[in-house]
């Protein structure tokens, strides 16, 4: 039975992943928090994705702060044990029943350098 939060909504942002797509950020990513100075309501979208070209497992952990200071942690994980030709190199995360609807910016850290990442909103 799953029960760990952000693993729940790993799996949720992956079903829930169609609809139009809104850029937040293009870049790369260190081994330390990135932050993406971005504002959005989460209301206005189902789901969070971030493509990691070639990694497609390991820890992406995820931070999303609140105009009124709030802020919520969620580590989705991807594990090696799952056949390489069954993985995907696409992060989602749902983004539903979230604590808070304003978001001001969000930080995204992975354990390892990572080249032309993108991070999208998924309405």
């Amino acid at each position: 039975m799953l029960t760990n939060v952000s693993g729940l909504r790993q799996v949720l942002g992956g079903l829930h992943a169609q609809g139009s797509k809104r850029a937040l950020f293009t870049g790369d990513l260190k081994p330390s928090w990135t932050t993406v100075n971005h504002s959005f309501t989460i209301s206005s979208h189902h789901v969070l994705s971030i493509h990691t070209p070639d990694i497609s497992s390991g820890q992406l952990e995820v931070e999303l702060y609140g105009s009124q200071g709030q802020k919520a942690r969620f580590k989705l994980i991807k594990s090696q044990r799952v056949p390489t030709d069954r993985r995907t190199d696409i992060w989602y995360m749902s983004l539903a029943r979230m604590p808070f609807d304003d978001v001001e910016k969000l930080k995204v850290k992975l354990k390892q350098d990572a080249k032309n990442i993108t991070i999208h909103l998924i309405d």
